[in-house]
């Protein structure tokens, strides 16, 4: 099965898309202790893209309290605003591969 016909925004679309050009191992929509993360990388960096929404003073709260577990967990971690990603994808997936 194709994993992109499983992702839910065209972003997040876009960057599995990338990932697979790119040979990057992944895993999508991993849960992490109580948490679903967007991206697996190589088994310990966790890729959140992040929309508008997450702009939210509400959403922010929760964020937080997710980068704190995964940290305190032991994953490295990469926020990416959808903006950013659409900006420059080969930067992201750069920065990604040097992780």
């Amino acid at each position: 099965m194709n994993i992109t016909k499983k992702v839910s925004s065209k972003v997040e679309r876009k960057l599995a898309d990338a990932l697979i050009r790119n040979g990057i191992p992944f895993e999508f929509k991993k849960k992490i202790n109580n948490y679903e993360v967007d991206f697996l990388i190589n088994g310990n960096l966790v890729v959140e893209l992040d929309g508008v929404h997450h702009l939210l003073k509400r959403k922010l709260k929760i964020d937080a309290e997710k980068n704190a577990a995964l940290l305190v967990a032991g994953y490295s971690l990469y926020r990416i605003s959808a903006k950013a990603f659409r900006k420059d994808i080969n930067k992201i997936i750069n920065r990604i591969k040097n992780a």
